[in-house]
C-alpha cells in the first residue's frame, strides 16, 4: 500500500474513532437523563447532589411542619379554625446550646404555641405540640402529634378546653332541665364574675360566677383531657348543686333542695 493510501486510511480510522466516542457519551448521557443519575450525581462541572432527589430524605423547614400541623387541626377539629384567622408567628431555633443530633424549634403567635423537635437522620420523623390559650385563661386547647418527611400528620393527643362560661352555662342548663323544682329559678340570669386563683397557683385554675341569689365554682386542673369540677349554690333557695363536665357532657354528683 502506498504511503499516500496509508495515511488516508489512518485519518479515516481516527475520524470513525472520534464518532464512536461522541455516540457512546451522547447516549451515556442521554440514558443518565432517563434514568436520573445526572440529577443526582452531577459532574465535577455542574452543582452538588440536589438535596430532595429520589434517594434522599425530604427535609421539610420547621415552618412547613408549623403550618402542616395547623393546617391538620383546622381541618379535623373545625371548632379551632375561629382561633387560626391571621396568625402573626415568632420564634426560631430554641435548641439548647451544645446539644448535637437533634433540632428543637418553638413559634409563637395569637394564644399558639408550637413546639417541634426532631433527630438530624434520614427521613426524620418530628415530634410536634401545639397549645392555645385564649387571652383571658378560660379557654385552651391542646394538640400533640408528629409530622413525618413526607408531611404527613398524625394525631396522639387531642385535648379541647370547653371555656369556663360553657360549663357554667351547661351545668344551669342541665340543673333547668332534670330539677324542675329549680328551674323556676333559673333564668334571666345575668352573670358577674370571673377567674379567682390565687395568686402562687400553678397547674389549677377557679372560678366563680354569680346571679340571681346563685354562685357557680368551677375549678379545674390544666391537662389536655380537662375534667371542670363544678359546685352550684343558691342559698336563699336552699339548692346545691355538685357534678363534673367532662368534654361537654354534665355528669351530677349530688342534688339537694332544702325547700
Amino acid at each position: 500500500m502506498s504511503y499516500k493510501k496509508r495515511k488516508t486510511v489512518a485519518v479515516i480510522s481516527m475520524i470513525m474513532v472520534v464518532i464512536i466516542v461522541l455516540a457512546i457519551a451522547g447516549a451515556r448521557s442521554s440514558l443518565g437523563d432517563i434514568i436520573g443519575y445526572n440529577k443526582r450525581y452531577p459532574s465535577q462541572h455542574g452543582t452538588t447532589r440536589n438535596e430532595g432527589e429520589k434517594g434522599d430524605a425530604l427535609h421539610l423547614s420547621p415552618e412547613q411542619v408549623r403550618d402542616a400541623v395547623m393546617s391538620y387541626i383546622r381541618v379535623h377539629h373545625p371548632e379551632t379554625a375561629a382561633l387560626m384567622q391571621g396568625i402573626r408567628w415568632t420564634g426560631g431555633d430554641i435548641t439548647p446550646e451544645g446539644v448535637v443530633g437533634g433540632k428543637t424549634y418553638q413559634y409563637i403567635g395569637d394564644g399558639w404555641n408550637v413546639t417541634i423537635s426532631w433527630p438530624i437522620i434520614p427521613k426524620t420523623t418530628h415530634e410536634a405540640t401545639a397549645e392555645y390559650v385564649s387571652p383571658a385563661g378560660d379557654l385552651r386547647v391542646f394538640w400533640r402529634g408528629t409530622v413525618d418527611e413526607t408531611g404527613t400528620v398524625r394525631e396522639k393527643i387531642k385535648g379541647s378546653y370547653q371555656s369556663v362560661e360553657s360549663v357554667r352555662d351547661a351545668v344551669m342548663d342541665y340543673i333547668r332541665k332534670n330539677h324542675p323544682d329549680a328551674a323556676v329559678f333559673v333564668k334571666d340570669l345575668a352573670w358577674s364574675g370571673g377567674r379567682t386563683t390565687a395568686p402562687g397557683i400553678i397547674g389549677g385554675e377557679t372560678y366563680v360566677y354569680t346571679s340571681g341569689g346563685w354562685t357557680v365554682t368551677i375549678s379545674y386542673t390544666v391537662y389536655y383531657d380537662v375534667t371542670y369540677k363544678v359546685t352550684v349554690e343558691n342559698e336563699q333557695e336552699g339548692i346545691a348543686w355538685t357534678g363534673t363536665v367532662h368534654e361537654g357532657t354534665v355528669s351530677e354528683t349530688r342534688y339537694s333542695h332544702a325547700r
